[in-house]
């Protein structure tokens, strides 16, 4: 549904009232109206790529096929005190070329989370209803348009098809999902033109507010960035990560979070990140409790240019310096999709830089803007397929898409559900059998313990993340010299696993 209140203010203005609207969601029901008919959506091109879509309608949930059944996977492992699936061992990274990296310094850490509370069945239940061929179903359609330029002709079409599909994402959910488009200005080209980001947001229902981001961009570009008119399908980049986010919406809207969670499908993002940079400024003057931006961009092949193959790895990138929040942000991500990497089937690969060498995503806008951001993407990317025509729906690999969005999804719910994270380092002290570590306890009800992660000085990831337990504020890590050059941190955790992020990190 839409805010008939944020619909008619300036931007900035209407941005503080959806701020208003997130944080204050008993007050949200005074700002609704009824979603009005669809809009004429472009579904020709979407049969003839084989591809059949139900019909979307006003007032129910979309008439998509049979959502698949949870599967329990193979190699899961129940841990003590309840049912549920521990993380399985990393996998070393000879399949992703050092040139794709970023830089080869970066490595997966050996061992986060293998002990600990059991993962939350509910959340396992929802991974297990994300439909990878609704989401190709998405992705064609979106390639379908000749070009989704900033300045292009369907640009407008394209965000009331986004609108609408975001709306029926939340038809008939227990959760309500508030629909609205941001507009701006924009001169390309030395000609004006109306841009718009697309937002949908669920209103948490905790007391703590908190706002988690998840992003991608609507517009695609050829070689040529100004050029409007020549073919650009944009089906990677970045149909993908808009297939993510309204999968998102459609299964995290059948339950409601604590924390607040907004889809937001940026414009001009190939023009300089403008949508998401307008928006990001717009949210730190509003002050804004943005706990985390996860992009989505670029996630939806697992061919590389030289037709190999990975399906079993993503990438996280994120901006320094190594103890920055994003930075944090991203050993978090790392250490969630642990967890659950028995559901995923994907190891994420922590690389220690901004993103590619040339490259920028809208994660970069909010964390310039102060905010912790990361990007998440593919980790066979294929460069001679982005920026032209060559970016078509026949490469992307809808399981592997299905994949990533399970664990965005998980990354997501954690951030949503987790109970308040520390706000002060740790005190490390030497001790006869090494280093110990000790905190004050997070004065929650749902703290029912605490991970505790350490790195070595200059790493980019976490050594080792252990389970301390419930009650204790106390560790010793074994072994380490008081002069041993580490870094530890600690999350607090419920009792169904959900670990808040890691505060702040102390040194010795």
């Amino acid at each position: 549904m839409r805010s008939p209140t944020a619909r008619h203010l300036p931007s900035l203005a209407r941005g503080l009232c959806l701020a208003q609207l997130a944080l204050l969601p008993a007050l949200t029901g005074s700002c609704r109206r009824e979603t009005p008919a669809p809009r004429p959506m472009p579904t020709a091109a979407v049969a003839e790529a084989g591809l059949e879509r139900a019909a979307r309608t006003p007032d129910a949930a979309p008439a998509a096929a049979p959502l698949p059944t949870w599967t329990r996977p193979s190699g899961i492992v129940d841990l003590p005190g309840g049912a549920g699936p521990a993380g399985l061992p990393t996998s070393p990274l000879d399949a992703i070329p050092p040139d794709q990296l970023g830089r080869p310094t970066a490595r997966p850490t050996e061992s986060l989370g293998l002990t600990g509370p059991s993962l939350d069945p509910e959340i396992l239940s929802l991974m297990g209803q994300v439909d990878p061929e609704r989401m190709l179903a998405d992705v064609a359609h979106l390639a379908a348009y000749p070009s989704r330029h900033a300045a292009g002709a369907d640009s407008a079409a394209l965000r009331a098809w986004l609108l609408d599909a975001f709306e029926q994402a939340g038809a008939g959910g227990p959760a309500q999902l508030l629909t609205e488009i941001e507009p701006f200005e924009l001169r390309l080209a030395g000609k004006r033109s109306e841009q718009g980001n697309v937002i949908a947001t669920l209103s948490g229902i905790g007391f703590s507010k908190r706002m988690i981001y998840l992003v991608a961009h609507q517009d695609s570009r050829a070689e040529d960035p100004k050029d409007a008119a020549a073919e650009a399908p944009g089906a990677d980049d970045d149909a993908s990560g808009l297939a993510l986010l309204l999968e998102l919406a459609r299964v995290m809207s059948r339950r409601q979070w604590d924390g607040t969670l907004r889809f937001l499908a940026t414009a001009a993002e190939e023009q300089g990140l403008e949508g998401a940079r307008r928006h990001a400024a717009a949210a730190e003057t509003a002050g804004l409790p943005i706990l985390a931006v996860i992009g989505a961009d670029i996630v939806g092949g697992s061919l590389d240019a030289a037709g190999g193959t990975n399906a079993g790895q993503l990438r996280v990138f994120s901006e320094g310096p190594e103890n920055a929040e994003s930075r944090q942000l991203a050993r978090y991500a790392v250490f969630v999709a642990q967890r659950y990497r028995a559901a995923t089937g994907l190891e994420l690969v922590l690389v220690p830089e901004p993103d590619r060498e040339g490259r920028e995503g809208d994660h970069l806008a909010f964390s310039a803007a102060g905010f912790p951001a990361l990007r998440l993407i593919e980790a066979a990317e294929d460069p001679g397929r982005q920026h032209n025509a060559r970016d078509t729906v026949d490469r992307i690999d809808p399981d592997y898409l299905a994949r990533v969005t399970r664990l965005g999804l998980a990354l997501a719910a954690s951030l949503a559900l987790a109970p308040p994270a520390p706000t002060a380092p740790p005190r490390l002290e030497p001790d006869a059998g090494g280093l110990v570590a000790s905190w004050a306890p997070v004065e929650d009800p749902a703290v029912a313990g605490y991970w505790l992660a350490w790195r070595a000085e200059g790493e980019p990831s976490w050594r080792e993340v252990v389970w301390v337990g419930s009650g204790a504020t106390r560790y010793v890590l074994a072994d380490l010299a008081a002069d041993a050059g580490v870094r530890v941190a600690v999350a607090s955790s419920s009792d169904l696993g959900h670990a808040s992020r890691f505060g702040p990190e102390a040194s010795r």
